[in-house]
């Protein structure tokens, strides 16, 4: 049996020798210990881990299917689970998600934007095209911690001394000499505090999770939705090839809002102003493949592979859509923003973890270092005769 909370730290890797990924990795270590122990005694029954889900874009009101694009998306879990009052067994999505805003109170304006968030639409959706039935997506939040690395105390320095421990976690004698040495936590010590803090002192700050119902109508506006947003990029192209042929160098229309979203300037803010040049400049390069977060497909480089990211983008503003996925610019070797990085570490050990939790399930004979990082991930495209809605 592998143990799903070592199989995830695993997953985290050694501690890494640049400061920065060194910090996350022992955040995501002590989180870890508190999203096993809060989620302890939890029914899910496991059917899938990333798994990748394609469809053809579809238009409610004519049933037709698109002869340009492709849905795409990968769910995070697939899990069958028998909620309190319910009938009997459900199917469920489950996304994870991390933030830094409250999410305690179910009132909170976090839960709201999740409410009409199109990802579970969208996973949803393409697993109705591909056969599946779900019945409502699971939202499953960490909220990143708000303390650091700090100073030991001279009256903590005494007590560590006396009872050889670090909120409630045996020390060694190198970690009591190192913490003497210095009189700073060491990134080890940290952690430690941050699983104290998500295990016994507040797990509910912490994690929570959220069921978000998806009625059949709520689907058949967001594919109408999607189909809408899919002509406007159509019309799009086609505007910019026709001023090609005329030899003009048009893009589409920029969006100032959309400049510094999330507190962070637009990867492409100096390019928009004039400052940075795309061709012939070694601070940008092509993609060959648009969309990193999913399997690359055999045919094409994904500039008709639609994903809800893609879309919120489009929404937002068309010149950054396309610069990222129609042109497929990108800075090489460029430095991943704090959030995304601890988001994309986060996602990495959830993966080993449930995939520990699907191959116990299963009861499978498997290497005891396998990890869920390491495997890789399944892809279903819908067929023809898959893609009758079943509404």
């Amino acid at each position: 049996m592998l143990n799903p909370l070592q199989n995830a730290l695993q997953a985290v890797g050694p501690e890494s020798a640049d400061p920065r990924t060194a910090l996350v990795q022992a955040k995501i270590r002590g989180l870890l210990q508190g999203y096993d122990a809060r989620w302890t005694g939890c029914t899910w029954r496991v059917n899938a881990v990333e798994t990748t889900l394609m469809a053809g874009l579809w238009n409610p009101e004519t049933e037709a299917s698109s002869r340009t694009f492709q849905n795409a998306g990968k769910i995070d879990v697939d899990i069958t689970d028998t909620p309190l009052g319910s009938d009997g067994p459900q199917r469920f999505v489950v996304d994870h998600k991390t933030c830094s805003e409250s999410i305690d109170d179910a009132a909170a304006d976090y839960w709201r934007s999740l409410v009409i968030e199109g990802q579970l639409s969208q996973y949803m959706l393409l697993g109705h095209q591909n056969g599946i039935r779900y019945d409502s997506g699971i939202w499953d939040v960490c909220r990143k911690p708000g303390i650091s690395p700090r100073k030991i105390t001279i009256v903590e320095m005494k007590e560590m001394k006396a009872t050889r421990t670090w909120f409630c976690a045996t020390l060694s004698d190198i970690q009591i000499e190192s913490s003497f040495n210095t009189g700073r936590e060491s990134l080890e010590l940290y952690s430690m505090r941050v699983a104290h803090d998500c295990t016994k002192e507040r797990p509910q700050y912490y994690f929570q999770r959220r069921q978000i119902p998806r009625t059949d109508g709520d689907l058949i506006e967001y594919a109408q939705d999607t189909w809408d947003l899919g002509q406007e990029l159509i019309a799009s192209r086609a505007v910019i090839r026709e001023f090609k042929k005329r030899g003009i160098d048009r893009q589409p229309q920029r969006s100032a809002k959309a400049c510094f979203m999330h507190n962070s300037p637009c990867e492409f803010l100096k390019v928009c102003t004039g400052e940075e040049m795309l061709e012939g400049s070694e601070r940008w390069q092509k993609k060959e493949w648009m969309h990193p977060e999913l399997p690359i497909l055999k045919d094409g480089n994904g500039t008709d592979v639609l994903t809800n990211s893609r879309l919120g983008v489009f929404q937002v503003c068309r010149r950054k859509h396309h610069l990222k996925y129609e042109l497929g610019y990108e800075r090489p070797n460029e430095e991943e923003k704090e959030a995304l990085f601890f988001g994309t570490m986060w996602h990495s050990a959830l993966e080993a973890y449930f995939k520990a939790v699907q191959i116990n399930q299963r009861g499978e004979s498997i290497d005891s270092n396998i990890t869920g990082a390491a495997s890789s991930a399944a892809a279903i495209t819908a067929s023809e005769d898959q893609f009758q809605i079943p509404f």
